[in-house]
């Protein structure tokens, strides 16, 4: 799913939950039960937060991250690809992460030396 970039975070957040979430195979309830919020506490507030009319604490939003196994950076991905980065990024070592980081520079300066010419 691509969004705009103007999207904001609560929306871009509430997406990437419930795709994470629904990849997962996790109902409303599971994430939460994991978080140890309890089986109605957690359901209530995991769909609060898809519904974007809650937004976790900085603290849940790590404990949440971490329930799902992924980046709390993959949580507020632009689109699905960016979030896939993420998480891929998060499973290298130090140094493959460096060198990732180096390839993805390269490969958008050749991308925007072509936008240009």
């Amino acid at each position: 799913m691509t969004v705009p970039a103007v999207m904001p975070a609560r929306v871009l957040f509430s997406l990437r939950l419930a795709a994470f979430r629904a990849e997962r195979g996790l109902s409303e309830r599971g994430p939460g039960d994991e978080m140890g919020l309890g089986n109605r506490v957690g359901s209530v507030r995991i769909n609060r937060y898809e519904r974007q009319e809650r937004f976790p604490a900085l603290d849940d939003l790590d404990l949440l991250a971490d329930t799902l196994n992924i980046p709390v950076a993959a949580l507020l991905a632009l689109d699905d690809s960016t979030a896939r980065a993420i998480c891929a990024l998060a499973r290298l070592t130090d140094a493959e992460r460096e060198e990732a980081a180096k390839r993805l520079e390269e490969l958008a300066g050749r991308s925007a030396a072509s936008d240009i010419g």
